[in-house]
């Protein structure tokens, strides 16, 4: 794993999409790259099975987006989250024929130009989800198409859920806010008496 984030790491420095104005020995990118390391390091796919049993943790920490990953670092950086996902949902379905390095490259495009609202933690809930058999299945070897037509399942799963949540949060906030009010009769009452 760690050879696959050095080897993304080297690909991100020789892009022409690096950060083009700065010396790929300047402290500046030292610190960038390090940050990145950490967050692949701390999202692998081995880290699913700890994560994924707090389904409201994954929908709402603080986890960076796709769109971050892009935008701190570069293009290449979402997927350098994303393959490692990939080749690990390919080789735990356990098909005669698992996916191949460039259509999992061209998947994890796919997956980061369409979706880069999606937290870290969301993906690895939809991975872990997958090998737990929510969506499409494989029927002989692994298809792209049943991840994408999967992961559209799961974002409007996880849409409701999140609109579920702020309704809930909401219905709790009017709640509280109402505690200890008064009725209108109460309050003409009570200023009535004090007259």
């Amino acid at each position: 794993m760690t050879e696959n984030i050095q080897q993304v790491i080297s690909e991100i420095k020789h892009t022409k999409w690096e950060l083009a104005s700065k010396k790929e020995s300047s402290p500046e990118w030292s610190k960038k790259k390090q940050g990145l390391i950490e967050i692949l390091q701390d999202n692998t796919p081995s880290k699913q099975y700890l994560l994924c049993t707090d389904i409201d943790l994954c929908f709402r920490c603080q986890s960076p987006t796709l769109g971050d990953l892009k935008r701190d670092y570069n293009r290449l950086a979402p997927i350098a989250f994303l393959n490692p996902q990939i080749t690990d949902l390919s080789v735990y379905c356990n098909c005669k024929n698992i996916l191949t390095e460039q259509v999992i490259e061209s998947l994890s495009m796919l997956i980061s130009n369409e979706y880069p609202y999606l937290k870290l933690t969301e993906l690895m809930l939809f991975f872990y989800r997958f090998k737990l058999g929510y969506y499409e299945s494989f029927y002989g070897s692994v298809s792209p198409m049943a991840i994408t037509k999967s992961l559209n399942v799961f974002v409007k799963e996880r849409n409701e859920y999140l609109r579920t949540v702020e309704s809930k949060e909401y219905l709790d906030k009017q709640k509280a806010e109402r505690k200890g009010a008064i009725s209108y009769a109460e309050y003409l009452r009570r200023k009535n008496n004090q007259v």
